[in-house]
């Protein structure tokens, strides 16, 4: 059994997704269900190497969020800050994802998911 390491979480998220519909008048329709909470993560900007490796694909992302299980993302879904510890203050600011990969070279101990931001800036924490 491999023993997950204690790298710092220090964010909370919720996993949403979007599923589509037509309404009564033929029209589309877009309903958003959390189907995670809780969620330990860790939030960070995308480095500038990491975002142009993303933008030679046509993929915008500027942000990457760190997990220590692989979570059941899809594309279309969007991760939503719940819960800040320290650092920059992310809650409630939504991120819509873009990719996942193994960030510990094929050991599956921790997943690094790449995002676009769907809302404001962060803000610095107060009164902590």
């Amino acid at each position: 059994m491999t023993r997950k390491p204690n790298f710092p979480m220090p964010h909370e998220c919720s996993i949403i997704r979007v599923t589509y519909g037509e309404t009564e008048y033929g029209g589309e329709s877009q309903t958003r269900q959390t189907i995670s909470k809780g969620i330990k993560c860790f939030v960070q900007n995308a480095k500038i190497d990491e975002i142009s490796r993303y933008q030679k694909r046509e993929i915008d992302v500027e942000t990457k969020i760190y997990f220590l299980d692989e979570p059941d993302l899809k594309e279309g879904d969007f991760v939503y800050i719940t819960k800040n510890n320290k650092g920059l203050s992310y809650v409630g600011q939504t991120f819509e994802f873009m990719s996942i990969d193994d960030a510990t070279a094929g050991h599956g101990i921790a997943w690094k998911g790449m995002f676009s931001r769907e809302t404001n800036p962060v803000q610095p924490v107060t009164g902590t």
